[in-house]
């Protein structure tokens, strides 16, 4: 239920922010790789397939992310991701996730008085999902 909550606030950030030019992919092509592996869909309408390479890409990503100046970080290339049995493309859409989502928090800090803590966020959706204690 975490991880699905987590993959729909990524997803969702993501289209809000749009593409701010850096991505290495388009919006149109991110929605396209999300509608093929089944992001959008609910958990009832996924094949099996589909729920496995969702929760291999959410549990890599997540593996292998670093925070640093409360910027999200991949630490991994598309080697990794294909290594782990994952399509290619799921790397670019981590890398349109994380650009986008580093920008709408760098102008949330900008915007608020209110300190924001990704580490610390991070770090406790990382121990839920890949169950660290």
């Amino acid at each position: 239920m975490v991880m699905r909550k987590l993959m729909i606030l990524f997803v969702f950030i993501g289209l809000l922010s749009g593409c701010s030019g850096r991505n290495i992919i388009s919006q149109e092509q991110y929605m396209e790789y999300a509608e093929q592996i089944g992001f959008l869909l609910p958990d009832s309408l996924r094949t099996p397939e589909q729920n496995a390479i969702r929760d291999k890409f959410v549990k890599v990503a997540f593996a292998n992310t670093e925070i640093r100046n409360n910027e999200m970080h991949l630490t991994v290339g598309r080697d990794y991701f294909v290594e782990q049995g994952l399509p290619e493309f799921c790397y670019d859409m981590v890398m349109f996730d994380y650009d986008n989502n580093n920008k709408f928090i760098k102008d949330a800090i900008k915007n608020s008085e209110i300190p924001i803590d990704l580490e610390s966020s991070f770090k406790d959706a990382q121990r839920q999902i890949l169950g660290i204690e």
